[in-house]
């Protein structure tokens, strides 16, 4: 729209507006009647305008240029910055399962770890309570004899 107006206002009045083979033939009807001299200086002032819309459309190229590669930089921009954030997100989701995968292994490590000691704990209880009762046994055991043998004395020596 604005681009078009801009460059239809660079065009000599009269041609303004109208189609190119228009354009052609006013032009045409508008020289016939011209001497060289005017011919030329028509030429002159129609290189002038067409270099004026020439310039004028370069720069208009390179400004719309510039604005689609800026645009494209702002969406790049966008899309690396979307994907940073989802692989930053991947990344946290895959470490909070590799948290939690790792606790219950310790967990199941630890009471692992507290069912041995239980083991390990009533085992030394068992045989100590073992031994005890083979030291008692055997204390008894002497004071048994001890008294038979005692007895033993006083029967002797009531006989």
């Amino acid at each position: 729209g604005g681009a078009v107006e801009e460059l239809m206002a660079l065009l000599p009045e009269e041609l303004r507006g109208l189609s190119p083979e228009e354009a052609e033939r006013t032009e045409r009807a508008a020289c016939e009647a011209l001497g060289r001299e005017q011919l030329e200086a028509r030429v002159v002032e129609l290189s002038r305008y067409l270099a004026t819309g020439r310039l004028h459309a370069k720069s208009r190229l390179e400004q719309a240029l510039l604005t689609r590669l800026e645009a494209a930089d702002a969406a790049n921009l966008r899309d690396l910055g979307d994907a940073l954030k989802r692989a930053s997100e991947e990344r946290d989701e895959a470490s909070k399962r590799d948290l939690t995968l790792l606790e219950a292994d310790l967990t199941a490590q630890h009471e692992e770890a507290v069912k041995q000691a239980e083991k390990d704990a009533t085992s030394q209880v068992q045989a100590t309570m073992h031994a005890d009762m083979e030291q008692l046994r055997a204390t008894a055991q002497e004071v048994l004899v001890e008294e038979k043998s005692r007895r033993l004395k006083e029967v002797v020596a009531v006989s």
